[in-house]
């Protein structure tokens, strides 16, 4: 296990211990996620794109562990506006709102047959 502190520049970081497996290359500043980087969660995902101060923020590109896929601009670890391939295949692309809840949304390309499955309501998974 390795941990960065206080920290600038570039640099890797490893956690295959405990509950949260995990590792992160790129930048960093004040031992924080900033700039260009790509962290792996070994139960969540990856996230590769641009953080300011340990939040996502920034053209990034999150791909989920269910196979789901979000291309497009963060805003403080919340989605604000790119396109969302969920894991089944349904896309959707449009803004989102400050709680990651899609407030406006091209007609979605759908390939489940649910119909119901037009409609989200609740935040889009992280």
């Amino acid at each position: 296990m390795s941990f960065v502190r206080s920290c600038a520049g570039y640099g890797e970081t490893t956690n295959l211990g405990g509950n949260r497996r995990y590792s992160y290359k790129g930048h960093y500043m004040r031992g924080l996620y900033h700039g260009q980087g790509t962290l792996d969660n070994a139960d969540q995902g990856r996230y590769s794109g641009m953080w300011r101060l340990g939040l996502k923020h920034g053209a990034g590109r999150t791909e989920f562990a269910d196979g789901g896929v979000f291309v497009g601009i963060y805003n403080d670890n919340v989605y604000k506006r790119g396109k969302l391939r969920n894991g089944n295949g349904d896309e959707y692309e449009g803004t989102f709102d400050a709680h990651g809840t899609l407030s406006q949304v091209a007609p979605p390309r759908l390939r489940s047959a649910q119909l119901t499955r037009l409609f989200w309501c609740g935040a889009w998974p992280r």
